[in-house]
């Protein structure tokens, strides 16, 4: 799933692999870009009932149907927050914590909420991005049984 707003603000998240066999953990990839600076990085902070429940939250915004702001997980790294500003926009709010910070605000305790990117994104822009999650987890999925682990 990647991101652009209209200010030069990016925001990539990538299913990469499970992280164990058997485990529900996915290693994710995220990459920011922002004014004050891009970072990247890559650890087991979704699960995968995680992704299903991101793609229904950004479809059902993407269609008005929901009021519930925000979207998080049981591994604080990524939240979401969700402002309508208009019919025609959106302002999608992602916050980072623990492992998901960039190195130039390191943390060892979750929810400061003081990082974090917002996305203006339309209905079509949050629909494409729900089904990159749900076509991202199915590829990851299919692949889990040709997976090796060290």
């Amino acid at each position: 799933m990647l991101l652009k707003g209209p200010d030069g603000v990016d925001f990539e998240l990538k299913i990469l692999r499970y992280s164990h066999p058997g485990e529900k953990w996915l290693d994710i990839y995220t990459r920011v870009k922002m004014p004050r600076g891009s970072w990247e990085c890559t650890d087991p902070s979704l699960q995968d009932r995680d992704i299903r429940s991101l793609s229904k939250w950004l479809i059902a915004h993407s269609k008005g149907r929901t009021k519930r702001r925000e979207e998080d997980f049981e591994e604080p790294n990524l939240s979401f927050e969700m402002t309508h500003d208009s019919e025609e926009q959106v302002t999608l709010r992602v916050y980072f914590e623990l492992e998901s910070r960039p190195p130039w605000a390191p943390s060892g305790a979750a929810g400061e909420r003081d990082v974090w990117v917002e996305l203006k994104l339309t209905a079509d822009d949050l629909r494409a991005a729900a089904e990159s999650l749900s076509s991202e987890l199915q590829k990851v999925q299919g692949q889990r049984g040709t997976t090796e682990y060290y």
